[in-house]
């Protein structure tokens, strides 16, 4: 509504729905063509054969098991959750919280965002018995964590509202940088790989 349709690119896809096997699901995508400009003229003189929006194209990057259902959990400015049933892409949610969250809080901090980038390449999260101790160590996961725990807390609901079990979850993007990322997600996230 109120918005000309001609500035846009736009693709969709057709999924088989969760909630009954004769309805089918589109999933849509659009981006500003400018966007998609201002992106290939980053590359200066060589050519871009195809630009894709990373949420469909993740599933694509790495061999998984068409059997079950995984999450990709891509954790940029934006952190995007796909979902992959049976090798499929069967939904797509797109938070407002990610890794550019955690950049602006230490950038702040430091005034740099090339050192607020190191900083979370050099941050380890501890596990739950250790939890005491990383205070101490990194003054920097108290910008880092509230974040994280965000983005944990959606993932887990959308595991708790699914009508299949899930399988595994991929974290990419920025925020895998952090050390025991993984293990942080685990925490939360139990009997999931």
């Amino acid at each position: 509504k109120d918005i000309n349709k001609n500035i846009y690119e736009q693709r969709y896809i057709l999924t088989n729905s969760e909630n009954g096997s004769e309805k089918v699901k589109a999933i849509h995508i659009s981006v500003q063509k400018t966007a998609i400009e201002q992106r290939k003229n980053q590359f200066g003189e060589y050519k871009i054969n195809n630009i894709l929006p990373i949420s469909i194209t993740i599933p694509n990057l790495i061999k998984i098991d068409k059997k079950g259902v995984d999450l990709f959990v891509n954790i940029e400015k934006k952190t995007t959750i796909t979902k992959v049933n049976n090798g499929v892409v069967s939904d797509i949610s797109v938070l407002n919280i990610g890794s550019n969250d955690i950049l602006d809080k230490i950038n702040k901090k430091e005034n740099s965002y090339s050192k607020a980038y190191e900083i979370c390449k050099s941050a380890t999260i501890y596990t739950e018995s250790d939890r005491d101790l990383q205070y101490e160590e990194n003054e920097y996961l108290e910008d880092i964590m509230p974040t994280l725990f965000q983005i944990v807390s959606q993932i887990r609901n959308i595991v708790d509202n699914s009508l299949e079990k899930i399988d595994n979850i991929y974290i990419t993007g920025t925020g895998a940088i952090i050390n025991n990322i993984d293990i942080y997600f685990q925490d939360y996230l139990k009997n999931i790989h």
